[in-house]
């Protein structure tokens, strides 16, 4: 054994966290506890879990494209990504610019303009996007995302409680696209 894995071992060891003497099925009900207790919206449990409603897509679109964009942390980012016959995905026309809200505060519109912005340069070469929301939202059935608080940096209390993805498209539309 390494000299490092040694020390971390010992390390494990002298404060009781030892993999050998944690109780797995234990550990495992416990997390299985928390999760439900979240998901139940039992203020008391420790884990915050919002329920979503995700689909499983059992077929990736082949050889079309499709805009993605990510807001998460201090950044947001677009792109177009096409997956090729053998799944592999080819990313172009990247962008990383600040999120809104990061240097001062924005109001809901300065916010969603901001995203029409880096949205705007892709909108001609796809119909599909698909937007990964780093922060903490409730997920509506339409599968859009209303945010209930800021972490990371971003300022922008007018957007807490706004659908992000309808408030987006109805920035584009009133650039005269059409979002439909």
């Amino acid at each position: 054994m390494s000299d490092i894995v040694q020390k971390t071992a010992d390390f494990l060891s002298r404060r009781g966290v030892d993999p050998a003497t944690v109780d797995m099925h234990q550990l495992i009900d416990m997390f299985l506890s928390e999760m439900e207790r979240g998901l139940a919206g039992d203020e008391g449990g420790s884990l915050k879990m919002i329920p979503t409603y995700t689909e499983i897509v059992h077929a990736l679109p082949k050889n079309e494209p499709v805009i993605v964009l990510d807001a998460g942390g201090t950044n947001f980012r677009t792109c177009l990504v096409t997956f090729d016959d053998e799944g592999v995905a080819h990313i172009e026309d990247f962008r990383k610019v600040s999120m809104p809200g990061v240097k001062e505060e924005v109001t809901a519109q300065q916010f969603f303009s901001t995203f029409a912005d880096n949205v705007e340069r892709l909108i001609d070469k796809s119909d599909k996007i698909g937007f990964c929301f780093s922060y903490a939202a409730a997920i509506t059935s339409d599968h859009d995302g209303i945010p209930l608080v800021f972490s990371k940096e971003i300022k922008a209390p007018e957007v807490i409680g706004k659908p992000v993805g309808a408030s987006l498209l109805a920035e584009l539309a009133r650039r005269g696209y059409d979002v439909s």
